[in-house]
């Protein structure tokens, strides 16, 4: 099969996109936004992230780089596994111009030439190992882990757990569980391995509690994306119309949990490394994998948690780690 990897990204130091993202602050909402600058914070590595795919998935067939009127300095253009998307080539125009990674995310069914088959990244998501296509796609399905927990709320309510809630509620409206306990090979799998304990003592509802989100590489399939604004485009399209995240939207993780909901993957576990620098144990973690290689995937989150005067030292020590584990220009270079 065809599969093609699509990955956003934005130049928050560009000084003509400041003044656009200024134009459009909110003052008000229909809920929180979330405009925080750890949301647009360039960390200067995105170059490591064309080394880690051109590494370890070569048999990728386009990279779709989604952008607003931005090109990183250090691309070479022409490569011809490169597109170029820009917002205004799929995006709807009335929910431009976006600041928000929900309406990017929500509409990349729209971008042209996109295979049926896709792995959406973040631009902070690397590849540490080679990885097989049947990683992501096994009988023409998405491989997901189906793994369900409690969506266990605390005041005050962050907007990442508004958002998950948001999106279960939406799943809710349209599945019950027996719907994917009629396939039990799904619900409980072994490769799932201690994960299956959680999903046995989720049965006793009859709806879904809560999914966990292992904010990595996510395989898509086109078609899904189209089945969810079919059924639920008033939805999504609210969420669209906001300019920056907020408190009432969905994502696209709604899109995983559609296919969960309904049967429509192939089970699959892969541990990854997921950092968000809350303490110095963590950053010595995230080095450690980055030079071990401990993790197929990983993801170097940036966060609220990183003050600004430490982003500068903490850059530093993650640059100087993926230098050393890929240390080789990729042809995606000039």
């Amino acid at each position: 099969m065809q599969i093609d990897f699509v990955v956003p990204w934005v130049n928050g130091a560009d000084p003509v996109w400041q003044m656009k993202k200024k134009a459009y602050m909110p003052s008000s909402g229909p809920g929180k936004m979330d405009v925080g600058e750890e949301r647009y914070r360039d960390w200067n590595f995105f170059h490591y992230w064309f080394r880690s795919i051109e590494k370890y998935a070569p048999w990728v067939r386009y990279i779709f780089l989604v952008t607003d009127h931005q090109i990183p300095d250090f691309l070479a253009t022409d490569h011809p596994k490169l597109k170029l998307i820009d917002h205004e080539d799929y995006i709807p125009k009335e929910y431009l111009p976006t600041f928000s990674s929900h309406t990017i995310e929500l509409n990349l069914h729209r971008i042209p030439g996109l295979s049926e088959h896709f792995v959406y990244f973040n631009d902070d998501v690397f590849l540490n190992k080679p990885l097989r296509p049947e990683a992501f796609f096994r009988n023409n399905k998405p491989c997901y882990t189906f793994w369900e927990r409690p969506l266990v709320l605390q005041y005050p309510i962050s907007h990442g757990e508004h958002i998950k809630l948001n999106s279960l509620a939406l799943i809710n409206r349209f599945f019950k569980r027996k719907n994917i306990i009629r396939h039990p090979g799904l619900y409980l799998n072994y490769r799932y391995k201690r994960l299956i304990v959680g999903n046995l003592s989720m049965l006793i509802f009859p709806y879904y509690q809560g999914f966990i989100d292992d904010h990595m590489a996510c395989p898509m399939l086109r078609s899904t994306l189209g089945d969810v604004w079919q059924k639920a485009g008033n939805v999504l399209h609210e969420t669209c119309l906001n300019r920056f995240r907020s408190d009432t939207d969905v994502n696209q993780y709604v899109f995983r949990y559609w296919d969960l909901a309904r049967g429509n993957f192939s089970p699959e576990y892969i541990p990854s490394g997921y950092y968000t620098y809350s303490d110095e144990k963590e950053i010595e973690a995230s080095i450690h994998d980055i030079k071990s290689g401990e993790h197929a995937m990983i993801c170097i989150n940036d966060s609220f948690r990183i003050k600004i005067q430490d982003f500068d030292m903490l850059r530093k020590r993650i640059l100087e780690a993926l230098q050393q584990r890929f240390p080789d220009k990729s042809s995606f270079e000039k």
